[in-house]
């Protein structure tokens, strides 16, 4: 009985929501509407890792299952070799590089086995514009372009 109160107090705030704002089909999307919080792009457009204004930052992606140096500083090797080459690269691409795979955590070789041909993923920074040697970043296509902090429309 409780479960169903809880439902029902959900649906009807859903009622209650105020519809999004109406846009012209060239307006492009701000990222707070999309994400709740907007996203810098600075640091990679500065280190040439930004793919476009057509994808998204889903975010760094991380093995918390590496325990051991050696493991560490092989993944790190890992993704430096198959990023230094390109600045981007289809995740389809990079999970056929068989040291980057082997590096990479049962989630991870699920996750961008899942994405689509068009993700793709690209060196990975901190908020102060530092790469994250051990992380890489994933990027997803998305179907409006998104203007970003800073960008001009």
């Amino acid at each position: 009985m409780a479960k169903q109160k809880k439902v029902n107090e959900f649906m009807g705030k859903l009622g209650n929501a105020t519809p999004a704002p109406k846009r012209s089909n060239n307006e492009k999307l701000n990222l707070s509407d999309i994400l709740g919080r907007p996203i810098n792009y600075t640091n990679y457009k500065a280190n040439n890792s930004y793919p476009g204004e057509k994808y998204l930052l889903v975010g760094s992606s991380y093995n918390v299952e590496i325990n051991t140096t050696k493991a560490l500083k092989t993944r790190i090797n890992a993704i430096d070799t198959l990023l230094s080459a390109h600045n981007s690269i289809p995740a389809s691409k990079a999970l056929k590089n068989p040291k980057f795979y082997d590096t990479l955590s049962h989630f991870e070789r699920d996750w961008l086995d899942r994405t689509k041909e068009t993700t793709t993923i690209t060196k990975a920074y901190t908020q102060s514009g530092k790469v994250i040697p051990e992380a890489f970043a994933v990027w997803r296509l998305i179907l409006s372009p998104v203007k970003a902090i800073g960008q001009k429309s």
